[in-house]
């Protein structure tokens, strides 16, 4: 399939379907205001292409689709004797799996042929229009099944997310899934009907007149989306019967759903989580009734319970267990036992006095005691696998005391069967194992074929353009090594598991620019270059980008903050010169700004091009360094987060004399925004000269529900808490001081409603400050991004003076950005 059939349907997207028979094309970004965009199907065999339609017709636009996992004949797939074997998992379709005589491995080339032959099977699949869900069991046949018949838009989202669910990163999980062999379907109906609407004015630019648009937008204390979990039985087509989940007493009431996972062909699993989020119970659901019963509970009344929308791993002990039966037991006796049925999920597990980490834990079906496997003061972050052929984890962690980095890790479990039935077992990790903290030449497969010599030779690159961060950049005149040639950029990493975990493809992401590799996961080695990210390292040697400097300041209670510098390239702190500092806060709960993912954004600029310091803190409240530390703010908003940035700031000011202590100015986006604007508030030593907000939150009872209710806690007494952290009640501390205002009025996250409040409060109390409005515009600003940089660079220069980088350096080619 060549680019023409992209150009010619204007799409940029591609989906393979599970049999390799097909391939859905369509366009990868639409308008946020339309029902979606429109698919077409192009057929390997044939080459053919026609659109997905409901009626099968007209083009329509679609919101969601979704392959079948069904059965299909491997035998349609014939390869040349290149590679051994190719996987049939449509996200890595081209890692070779794991056989026997690993020596014989080849990798594919530009001359491995793929001989695709007509399907002997169907291919199935799902797709949602105007709300309604529609299941076409031949990609082939006329025949669309119309699944419901009731959505609506701003009533009922079938399988579609309601705004609360779609922007709140814990509940953005999967709404709609087949079961393991495509027979049912289960997908999640949203009932926003008694959920208020948010109204706000759009503008255009032919409108006479202003239209009023709206959306459902569920705030502390209103009604929230009712969501319910329905099932349809695909093998009864005739009479499709919507089957709702037979739920135990206990939840019922107001609760968020997700984690929506299939674990066998008639087996569900889904989470409810209460809505002061106190309470998560995740559910086991069988057919054909499915009846629910709890496999496991978890509740915390002091900090509350974390919902993340990973789906667990299904473990079952009994498909290995005669395996693993000593000689000694009659193996004849053994039975299938509940006992041995797990999940595996991230769990909060306790390390001592340093508290509650992110880690992993077996669920057992019948105790539902749960069972840590890991443990440590590093955080868990996703798990990719469960390789049940080696029985061993795959996960992804942030190590302990490096919370800006990511990593691979391995941990093998051992099972000892201690009676014919299999009914009690034993279970022993052993300990992990790092598969990408080592990036040394060892790890690199010199002797391949497409070794990085050879790779460089084929493309008719230059060394130093594949890789920039190398030794010969520091002065060396002479050709670098082989081993001076390994970028620094596998400190943040992205994998992707082959069907068998024989392979896995890596994505070095930071902090040196990214490059992508095929690692044989076995052996630990880098076997093939994926993309070696020439054309970006080639454009960022053009940039004089920052000195950068990461550490970590202890603030209080034993915590320690992670805080990261932005110098200018140029600037030496044994020097008697000065710069302006700028501290951008971010401090969302539970998010990272300190990492080690690589990044030019406009934190680099201006330390290059206006040769300001940056400043980055992440304070309590934010991930990866433990529950005790992010739970600190729950209770505590704009207390623990504000004082932790002040605490650091002033430290930084004292120790580093190439900051000038008279020219420093915070600014912060959202979230980010309103701890500026509490900061100007409580800078009663004047340690700020100004302060740049955009699209602050100002009062949360205008914020959305599950962060509110989740941090200032839910129907109770908390209007004190509330009033105290809403920032419009103390609009007199912003007498005298220099503040900018930025705002979109068309933002649909934090609403321009509580700008409106802040600016009528500011007003009332007499202050002089700067506001900018911008129309039509959502809380990203994009389409005024370059206004927005400049309005903010404006008003940093009226407060710190413009400053000319020729007055501190005679060469201004250091420090300026390439305009080419």
């Amino acid at each position: 399939m060549d680019n023409s059939s992209f150009r010619r349907l204007n799409v940029d997207c591609y989906n393979i379907s599970p049999d390799l028979n097909f391939i859905l094309l369509y366009e990868c970004q639409h308008d946020s205001d339309s029902n979606g965009t429109k698919y077409f199907v192009y057929e390997i065999f044939s080459t053919n292409i026609y659109p997905l339609t409901p009626n099968g017709s007209d083009e329509v636009e679609l919101q969601k689709i979704l392959w079948s996992p069904g059965s299909y004949d491997s035998s349609n797939l014939a390869i040349n004797d290149n590679i051994d074997s190719i996987s049939t998992n449509n996200n890595n379709n081209n890692i070779p799996s794991n056989t026997n005589n690993r020596q014989k491995k080849v990798l594919p080339n530009s001359k491995t042929k793929v001989k695709f032959e007509k399907s002997k099977l169907s291919q199935a699949i799902a797709f949602i229009h105007d709300y309604d869900i529609y299941y076409k069991p031949k990609i082939h046949s006329d025949l669309v099944i119309r699944v419901t018949i009731n959505g609506k838009k701003d009533f009922i989202l079938n399988g579609i997310q309601d705004w609360l669910y779609a922007n709140t990163p814990e509940l953005n999980g999967d709404t709609i899934a087949f079961s393991t062999n495509g027979s049912y379907l289960s997908f999640l109906s949203f009932n926003i009907t008694n959920v208020e609407k948010y109204e706000y004015t759009w503008n255009g630019r032919n409108s006479q007149y202003p239209m009023i648009k709206s959306i459902r937008y569920p705030r502390y204390s209103t009604p929230n989306p009712n969501v319910t979990c329905f099932v349809v039985n695909l093998n009864v087509l005739k009479y499709i019967n919507l089957i709702p989940l037979n739920l135990p007493e206990h939840l019922d009431g107001d609760f968020y759903i997700g984690n929506m996972f299939w674990i066998s062909n008639t087996e569900l699993t889904i989470t409810y989580t209460s809505r002061d989020q106190t309470l998560s119970s995740t559910l086991l659901c069988t057919a054909p009734n499915f009846e629910c019963t709890e496999i496991q509970r978890e509740t915390n009344n002091e900090i509350g319970v974390d919902i993340s929308p990973e789906k667990p791993i299904y473990l079952d002990v009994n498909e290995f267990a005669h395996a693993l039966l000593s000689p000694s037991i009659n193996s004849s006796s053994q039975q299938s036992s509940n006992n041995n049925r797990f999940l595996i999920k991230i769990y909060p597990v306790l390390d001592g006095k340093y508290g509650m980490f992110r880690q992993i834990a077996l669920i057992p079906f019948v105790n539902k005691k749960p069972i840590g496997i890991t443990i440590g003061r590093n955080e868990v972050t996703e798990i990719l696998g469960w390789d049940a052929k080696n029985q061993a984890i795959y996960y992804m962690s942030a190590p302990e005391d490096r919370p800006g980095q990511r990593h691979l890790y391995k941990i093998v479990l051992e099972f000892q069967v201690l009676d014919s039935t299999s009914s009690d077992i034993n279970i022993r990790p052993k300990t992990p194992v790092c598969l990408s903290c080592d990036n040394s030449i060892d790890t690199y497969d010199m002797n391949n074929t497409y070794n990085l010599n050879s790779f460089i030779r084929e493309h008719n690159h230059n060394e130093k353009d594949i890789f920039v961060h190398v030794n010969h950049m520091i002065g060396k005149n002479k050709e670098p090594s082989e081993s001076e040639l390994i970028p620094n950029n596998c400190l943040f990493n992205r994998v992707h598991m082959s069907t068998e975990f024989s392979f896995h493809i890596l994505e070095c992401l930071g902090p040196d620019t990214p490059s992508i590799y095929l690692v044989d996961t076995f052996l630990a080695r880098k076997i093939f270059i994926i993309d070696n990210g020439a054309e970006l390292a080639q454009n960022v040697l053009e940039l004089a980008l920052p000195q950068v400097k990461t550490f970590s300041v202890e603030i209080r209670d034993g915590f320690h903050a992670q805080v990261r510098l932005f110098l200018p390239p140029m600037a030496k702190e044994d020097e008697e010169v000065s710069f302006p500092l700028i501290l951008h806060i971010d401090s969302t709960p539970s998010s990272q700004l300190v990492s080690e993912e690589f990044k030019v954004d406009w934190d680099h600029y201006l330390a290059s091009q206006k040769s300001f310091i940056v400043a980055q803190i992440d304070g309590r409240g934010s991930g990866f360094q433990g529950e005790a530390f992010k739970s600190q703010i729950k209770g505590n908003v704009s207390a623990v987060d504000v004082e932790d940035q002040l605490t650091v700031l002033t430290y930084l000011r004292d120790n580093f004399k190439i900051i000038d202590p008279t020219k420093i100015c915070a600014y912060g986006w959202g979230y980010g925004a309103y701890l500026t604007s509490i900061l100007l508030t409580k800078d009663s030593k004047r340690t700020f000269l100004c302060y740049i907000a955009v699209a602050p939150i100002v009062s949360f009872q205008y914020y959305s529900s599950f962060f509110t209710e989740k941090y200032f806690g839910y129907q109770r007494m908390i209007g004190h808490s509330l009033q105290e952290a809403d920032l419009s009640l103390h609009a007199a501390n912003f007498l005298s001081k220099n503040y900018l205002l930025i705002h979109g009025t068309a933002d649909t996250l934090v609403h321009q409603q509580h700008t409106m409040l802040l600016t009528k409060s500011l007003i009332q109390k007499g202050v002089i400050f700067r506001h900018q409005v911008y129309t039509d515009e959502d809380h990203e600003l994009k389409g005024v991004i370059y206004h927005v940089h400049k309005t903010i660079e404006s008003f940093m220069d009226d407060n710190f003076g413009s400053l000319d980088a020729r007055e501190v350096w005679e060469d201004p080619v250091f420090y300026i950005f390439n305009k080419e």
